[in-house]
C-alpha cells in the first residue's frame, strides 16, 4: 500500500487551492477539504468530484445502491487524470472516517493500477467504468497496550490494517515502559497516550479525541500475589477502573464495542464436576485481584443489559509468552533454568509446586478476544487450553530441556506463597471454538520451547 499524505501545512492546503480555485466550483468544493468537514460534502450531496487531466471541472451525485454511505467519488477522464486526484483520494483516506468509492474510467489503466495498490476492490462494474470501494479503516484503542497481551494485539490489529492506538500508565523509567511496542512505536504504527484506568479524566480525553470503534481493556494491576500486598490499590485500578472506563464510553463514545479482560482467577477453587470451569461454573475468587475482576465482570454485565452497551467478557485462563513478566511463574521459572544451564545462577526460589494451571500462549488468546469483538451478540466467552500442568510439571519439562533435573536446583520459599492458594484451574472452551470458531496452535510444550529458545538467544546461547 502506498504512504498516504495528510493535509497537515499551510503549504498542503495551497497545493490544494492551486489546483481547483480557478474552477467554477471548484472554490466551493475547496472550502470544505479546508475545514476537513467532509459532513457539508455529504450534506450537500457532493459525493464525486470530476477530474479531466488533472483539473476539477465539477462535482455532483452518483446513484448507487448504497445510500446510506457517503460516495467519497472520484471520477477521471483521461489517462493524465492521476495527479491531483490521486492526492485527493489519500487526503479523504486520511482524513474521512467513512468508505470512500471510486468511478475508474475502463480504458484509465493507470488509475486502477494505482487504486488497487491503495487497497481499493472492484465492486462494480459497468459498460464504461469500474466502481471501486476501499473501507474506513476500524480504529481500537487498547489499554495496556504496553504489556504482554497488549503487545501481541496491536501486532494482530495493525495486520489486519486497523488504526492502533493505546494507553500506557506514565512512570520514572520510561525505557521500560514501551519495551514491548518499542518496533511498532519508533515505525509509526501506533499511536500511544497518557491515560490511567483511575484518571477518569483522561479515559474522556482520549476516547473523545479518538471515538474508537472497538475498545480493548487490559489494563490492569494483574500479578495476583501483588494484590495480598496492594489490595485496595488492585481494587482501585482493575476494579473500579473498569467502571470509570465503562462509563467514559458511555457518556463520550457509545458506539465503541468494549473487550473485558476477565480473568479465570474469578473461578477460584470452584470447579464442575467434570472436573472443568465454563462460563456458568460459580464464581469465588481467592485473592484480591479475583475479587476485583469479578466486580469488573459483573458491572460490564450490568452495563450491557442495563445500557444496551456491546461488551465481551474475555474470561481467560493463563496464557504466556516470552514477553510475560519475569515475576510470574512461568517466565521466572524458564529464564532461571536458562542462566543456572549457563552458570548465571546457582538456584532458583519458588513457592507452590502443586499448583496447577491451564496455560496457553498469549499469541492464541488475542486472537479469541478480536473474534469476540466481531461477533453480533455481546456476550462472555472462556478461553482455555483445556489441559492443566502444575508448577512441578513447568519445571520438570524446562530443567529437563537444558539437561538438568529441577530437584537439584529448586529451594521452596514460603514467601512465594499466596495467604488464600487457588489449587487448580481447567477451561472448558467449547462455546468460544462452536460460536467464533477459535482454534488453539500453541501447545504446553511448544510455549514452553519458545520461551526457553528467547532466553537462551537472550544470553548470546
Amino acid at each position: 500500500m502506498l504512504k498516504q499524505k495528510k493535509i497537515t501545512s499551510e503549504e498542503d492546503i495551497e497545493l490544494l487551492k492551486s489546483h481547483i480555485e480557478n474552477s467554477s466550483k471548484g472554490t466551493k468544493t475547496f472550502r470544505y477539504f479546508e475545514k476537513r468537514d467532509f459532513s457539508v460534502l455529504q450534506k450537500h450531496k457532493i459525493t464525486f468530484l470530476y477530474f479531466n487531466n488533472d483539473e476539477c471541472v465539477g462535482y455532483g451525485h452518483l446513484d448507487t445502491e448504497e445510500d446510506n454511505v457517503w460516495l467519497g467519488v472520484i471520477v477521471f477522464d483521461g489517462h493524465n487524470g492521476m495527479g491531483y486526484g490521486k492526492y485527493i483520494v489519500k487526503s479523504l483516506t486520511n482524513c474521512y472516517d467513512g468508505d470512500i468509492l471510486l468511478s475508474v474510467d475502463k480504458d484509465n489503466s493507470i488509475a486502477l493500477k494505482i487504486y488497487k495498490s491503495l487497497s481499493f476492490k472492484i465492486i462494480k462494474e459497468t459498460e464504461k467504468l469500474y466502481i471501486m470501494k476501499k473501507s474506513k479503516k476500524i480504529k481500537a484503542l487498547v489499554t495496556g497496550i504496553n504489556g504482554q497481551d497488549g503487545s501481541y494485539l496491536a501486532e494482530l490489529l495493525i495486520n489486519k490494517n486497523y488504526e492502533v492506538w493505546g494507553t500506557v500508565k506514565r512512570n520514572s523509567v520510561s525505557e521500560t515502559q514501551s519495551s514491548r511496542i518499542e518496533n511498532l512505536r519508533d515505525n509509526g504504527l501506533i499511536n500511544l497516550e497518557y491515560a490511567d484506568l483511575t484518571d477518569m479524566a483522561s479515559l474522556i480525553s482520549i476516547l473523545s479525541k479518538v471515538q474508537p470503534d472497538e475498545v480493548y481493556n487490559l489494563a490492569a494491576q494483574s500479578h495476583v500475589r501483588v494484590s495480598f500486598d496492594q489490595p485496595i490499590y488492585t481494587a482501585n485500578v482493575t476494579g473500579v477502573g473498569t467502571l470509570n472506563l465503562l462509563e467514559a464510553v458511555r457518556m463520550v463514545s457509545p458506539h465503541s464495542k468494549i473487550y473485558q479482560a476477565s480473568s479465570s482467577e474469578m473461578f477460584g477453587n470452584t470447579i464442575d464436576e467434570d472436573g472443568y470451569q465454563r462460563e456458568t461454573t460459580p464464581m469465588n475468587p481467592v485473592s484480591p485481584y479475583g475479587c476485583a475482576k469479578v466486580f469488573s465482570y459483573n458491572i460490564c454485565r450490568n452495563y450491557r443489559n442495563a445500557y444496551g452497551m456491546k461488551i465481551w467478557n474475555g474470561i481467560l485462563f493463563n496464557h504466556e509468552s516470552p514477553r510475560r513478566g519475569t515475576n510470574f511463574v512461568t517466565n521466572k521459572v524458564v529464564k532461571a533454568a536458562v542462566r543456572i544451564s549457563l552458570g548465571l545462577q546457582e538456584k532458583l526460589h519458588i513457592g507452590n509446586l502443586d499448583a496447577s494451571r491451564d496455560w496457553g500462549h498469549a499469541k492464541d488468546y488475542v486472537v479469541a478476544m478480536w473474534l469476540m469483538l466481531q461477533s453480533e451478540k455481546p456476550n462472555d466467552y472462556v478461553c482455555a487450553t483445556g489441559v492443566s500442568h502444575t508448577v512441578r510439571d513447568l519445571c520438570e519439562y524446562t530443567f529437563s530441556k537444558l539437561g538438568l533435573d529441577y530437584k537439584d536446583y529448586i529451594v521452596i520459599d514460603k514467601k512465594h506463597f499466596r495467604p488464600e492458594e487457588l489449587e487448580n484451574l481447567k477451561g472448558d472452551s467449547s462455546k468460544l471454538k462452536n460460536d467464533l470458531g477459535w482454534v488453539q496452535e500453541y501447545t504446553f510444550e511448544t510455549m514452553l520451547d519458545e520461551m526457553i529458545n528467547y532466553w537462551l538467544k537472550y544470553y548470546g546461547k
